[in-house]
């Protein structure tokens, strides 16, 4: 009943069937199950937990860099 914000991550497909088995994390419900895991903002996950999930999220989908300018 109450109100919980959750982050979306993209994550390593070979890590995610771990990463569920951790504290607050989840498959993301809304996105693609093989590739996204919900984290709550709860204070379940740990900060540590929570930039490494960012940080891998963000090299992952991060726009390539194009070498021809």
């Amino acid at each position: 009943d109450e109100v919980i914000d959750v982050l979306n991550v993209k994550a390593n497909v070979e890590a995610v069937d771990f990463l569920i088995t951790l504290p607050g994390i989840f498959r993301a419900y809304h996105m693609s199950k093989t590739n996204w895991v919900s984290v709550f903002l709860d204070g379940t996950a740990s900060d540590d937990t929570i930039i490494n999930l960012l940080s891998d999220s963000y090299e992952m989908t991060k726009a390539k860099k194009n070498k021809k300018l």
